[in-house]
């Protein structure tokens, strides 16, 4: 994300999911994918290519030993969806993930790479892409409301700036003004 510069931070995924690719379980591997996921979609604007990563994430946590990276690969897969007008395929991967997170993780090797308030998130995005801008403003202030630890600064201000475009889209009287106070 941070190295302003598309080509290189899609060339070191690629590095970063060979070099987790060789570690005994595949969960990092997972982990890694679903940042790949992100960081190409936004360079590429493809949800479908997007997808493919974050398909491959899927299949990489479903062999691993986490349900926290099962959950968050269903979650991204889940927001690819979203964003491609799949809401069928978007619907089905929040409750997969949904359900990883309702396991038991204590002891889960990918402890703190995933929590009901990142879902929360996820579920808010998915909601923007799906026509549920309300619901999903309640989603997205209730993750924002649970990101406060310092290693979550990141994911709160991405949760946050979805707060501003879930406002935008409830297209109600003001919401353009609130957003921009948000987003401020």
């Amino acid at each position: 994300f941070e190295t302003h510069d598309d080509v290189a931070a899609r060339e070191l995924y690629d590095e970063a999911v060979t070099a987790a690719g060789g570690l005994p379980d595949l969960w990092r591997r997972a982990v890694v994918r679903t940042s790949q996921t992100m960081v190409t979609y936004y360079a590429t604007g493809d949800p479908v290519v997007g997808g493919r990563i974050a398909d491959a994430a899927v299949r990489d946590a479903r062999q691993s030993g986490s349900a926290l990276a099962r959950a968050r690969a269903q979650a991204v897969q889940a927001e690819m969806a979203a964003r491609a007008g799949q809401p069928r395929h978007a619907e089905a991967a929040l409750h997969l993930a949904w359900h990883e997170l309702g396991a038991d993780t204590a002891g889960d090797p990918a402890t703190g790479a995933f929590s009901a308030g990142h879902m929360r998130g996820f579920d808010g995005v998915c909601g923007i892409f799906l026509g549920e801008a309300e619901t999903a403003l309640r989603q997205l202030t209730q993750s924002a409301a649970t990101l406060t630890a310092p290693r979550d600064s990141v994911q709160r201000a991405i949760v946050l700036t979805d707060c501003a475009l879930a406002t935008l889209h409830t297209q109600s009287a003001g919401a353009a003004e609130a957003t921009a106070v948000q987003l401020h």
